[in-house]
Parts: structure tokens; sequence; C-alpha cells
């Protein structure tokens, strides 16, 4: 298999050059291979709160928006 992985890492290459537990429909690969599409499916489907970006504002599952702030610039405080 390979030399320098032991123990679980060992069985864990084995699945994965193996392609075992991959989904039948060819939704996922293994690891880096799942797509974004899949990975939001997924955890939605689990009740995380999924969120997409459009512009500098992040639409999330539950209705509610974000404003995306520019950590680059400094908030300037009110001079009076």
């Amino acid at each position: 298999m390979l030399p320098g992985l032991g123990g679980e890492f060992q069985q864990l290459a084995f699945l994965i050059a193996h392609k075992i537990g991959e989904p039948t429909d060819g939704s996922a690969g293994p690891m880096d291979s799942v797509s974004a599409a899949y990975r939001a499916s997924y955890w939605g489907s689990r009740g995380a709160r999924i969120g997409k970006r459009m512009g500098n504002t992040i639409h999330w599952s539950d209705g509610e928006q974000q404003a995306i702030v520019d950590s680059e610039t400094p908030e300037r405080s009110d001079p009076s």
C-alpha cells in the first residue's frame, strides 16, 4: 500500500484507493473530489445553515441576509 502510513491511515488509504464508500450516483469522489453542492446538500439535510455569497452579502438558507464587511478597511471612529 503506502509504506509511510500506518494504523488507521493505512486503512483510510485503502478505502480511498478502492473507492469504498463513495455514492454510486457519481455525485462525489474520495476526499477532495466532493462537490460543493453535494456537501451543502449533505450538511443542510442534517440541520446546518447553508449560505450562498451574492456580491457582498451572504444569503442564508433560513432567509437571513448578512453583509460581508471588508476586514482590510479599518472602521473609523466618529470624531464628534
